[in-house]
């Protein structure tokens, strides 16, 4: 055999060990296909065995839950922008962290190099049997298991001395400068973890008033001064925001940016801010942030006019429904049903820009039968199945033509032992921001009705973006 033969022999299987290592490695997708970044809902199996879920994202986080390999977990539309760097079965991997969500609804984070994303057909599959198997537990309103469960929320009383304490902190430091959640939040883990779940609700209300006043404020202050981003923001739903050195202020404090009719506006980084308030907070209030941060990245209510599909927000009001029932003690439950009956009110009727059926035929629109169809197969012995099941018969003895105050007094009806549709300001279309908030601006005065130049994301009405 001559040199050049043994070279060649050699380096071929020199390219046959360095295949078959690379092979042998976790399978890992750390770019989410285009495809697959449209739907709301991701799922990913866990490619090794004994894969830690943990609180934070570094190797320092303490460890929530141990996953086995070919376990499913739902991807919380969140992950790192730096990556770590680990040696794993004598291969060194250089990955991001997911937060994820497990089957029994631990969230936390995890390496994303030993994770793999469902087929987008394996994805429709799981979600549709997820979907089935929680609804199924929501389904009967009056079923002991609840009961028991609603009772148990009344837990140690608040400390009051200590939220007045924290409120007057607050007040004292100025709307204007970012800087100043960085210290709200410090003084948030000084004075008040540590005390009973329902003191840290009250604390973090107080806080969460007092961001929003600095989101106004501060907004005002960035307003048109980063439009140059537009095409950033509107690719990856945020910014790196590492721009420049305000920039880093802002990401530091709880902001990023978003898109409010073609404009770059500051937003909320719900993310950010849940991070720190979720783990103090009780099991309401941590229901709540989740549903809660399923909406407000999405711009789903602009200019009278609905953003997603009726389906979805068929969802929302299912999740809604079952929180207003479930925490009636809770201490933002009026806000809950405000935004249970906004939404429920934009499923039934539409908006003025995106009605619920043809202006021309009155024909109720095929995606919210669908939508109406939806709440009945899975919600079918609740008052609110009961009560679209109702409304469908009634479409269908009207030939599928919507008519006026059709749904308010049908439907509305089998619902309102449960929540008081009558003991609103119907002018003020469920806007539930605190007084405080509306004080800082007269943009809303007269109550969300009026339509002003600034738009309201509702919160019920739902929050403010500021410009």
């Amino acid at each position: 055999m001559t040199y050049k033969s043994i070279f060649y022999l050699g380096l071929f299987l020199i390219i046959c060990l360095v295949s078959c290592k690379e092979s042998s490695k976790p399978a890992s997708q750390n770019q989410i296909k285009p495809v697959l970044s449209k739907l709301e809902r991701l799922f990913l199996e866990t490619q090794i065995n004994r894969l830690r879920v943990r609180q934070t994202p570094d190797l320092e986080g303490a460890v929530l839950k141990i996953l086995p390999q070919g376990e499913i977990v739902e991807y919380k539309h969140d992950s790192t922008r730096f990556s770590t760097s680990i040696e794993y079965n004598k291969t060194t991997y250089n990955s991001s962290w997911y937060k994820i969500k497990t089957p029994d609804n631990t969230e936390g984070w995890v390496y994303a190099a030993f994770l793999t994303y469902l087929t987008l057909e394996e994805n429709r599959l799981y979600l549709q049997k997820k979907e089935a198997q929680e609804l199924k537990e929501q389904s009967n309103e009056n079923n002991a298991g609840l009961l028991q469960r609603q009772g148990k929320q009344k837990s140690a009383p608040v400390q009051k001395g200590l939220v007045e304490q924290y409120q007057k902190y607050l007040a004292k430091l100025p709307k204007n400068d970012p800087k100043s959640v960085s210290k709200a939040i410090s003084k948030y883990k000084s004075n008040i973890i540590g005390q009973n779940t329902n003191t840290c609700d009250a604390a973090y209300v107080v806080f969460d008033d007092f961001y929003q006043k600095v989101l106004l404020f501060v907004g005002r202050r960035v307003a048109g001064k980063y439009q140059h981003l537009y095409e950033e923001v509107q690719r990856y739903q945020s910014s790196t925001m590492r721009h420049d050195d305000f920039c880093l202020l802002l990401r530091d404090n709880g902001f990023n940016f978003g898109i409010e009719e073609d404009a770059v506006i500051l937003v909320e980084d719900v993310d950010f801010l849940y991070r720190i308030f979720y783990r103090e907070c009780s099991t309401p209030m941590r229901t709540w942030m989740n549903q809660y941060q399923k909406e407000v990245p999405n711009f789903w209510f602009e200019d009278e006019q609905l953003r997603i599909p009726p389906k979805t927000l068929a969802r929302w009001v299912l999740s809604w429904n079952y929180f207003v029932f479930l925490y009636p003690e809770f201490i933002w439950n009026d806000r809950a049903q405000e935004r249970l009956n906004f939404q429920l009110k934009l499923l039934l009727q539409g908006s003025e820009s995106s009605l619920s059926y043809d202006k021309k035929t009155k024909l109720v629109r095929p995606e919210y039968l669908e939508a109406y169809r939806f709440i009945v197969d899975n919600y079918p012995k609740s008052k609110i199945g009961i009560a679209f099941n109702n409304y469908l018969q009634l479409l269908q003895d009207n030939n599928l033509q919507f008519y006026d105050d059709l749904n308010q007094i049908q439907l509305h009806s089998h619902l309102r032992d449960k929540h008081d549709w009558r003991g609103r300001d119907r002018n003020r279309r469920g806007c539930s921001r605190p007084r405080s908030v509306h004080d800082v601006t007269d943009d809303c005065r007269g109550g969300c009705g009026e339509r002003r130049r600034e738009n309201i994301f509702h919160d019920g009405c739902q929050r403010r973006r500021a410009r």
